[in-house]
């Protein structure tokens, strides 16, 4: 059985990091706000997700995303962009 849902998840977070790191650290925070808020161990991001966060190079990661996030097992969910 699959659950989705639709979370807007805050990357403030990854602007404190150094400026060379913040894209890699803002993909880790959506990894953690999903495998929290879904109580999964997996999260795989989205090819198109990955291409939304890194849009403007490493230094400059959006402050915010919309993401639909589908639970696929009790171990593995999947987000990707909401557009």
């Amino acid at each position: 059985m699959e659950e989705e849902r639709v979370y807007t998840i805050p990357l403030k977070e990854a602007k404190k990091t150094k400026r060379k790191k913040r894209a890699g650290r803002a993909a880790k925070i959506i990894k953690q706000f999903v495998s929290k808020h879904l109580d999964v161990s997996e999260v795989k991001l989205d090819s198109d997700l990955n291409e939304k966060i890194w849009s403007h190079g490493a230094e400059d990661p959006p402050s915010q995303i919309r993401v639909r996030v589908t639970k696929r097992t009790d171990e593995v969910a999947e987000a990707s962009p909401l557009e």
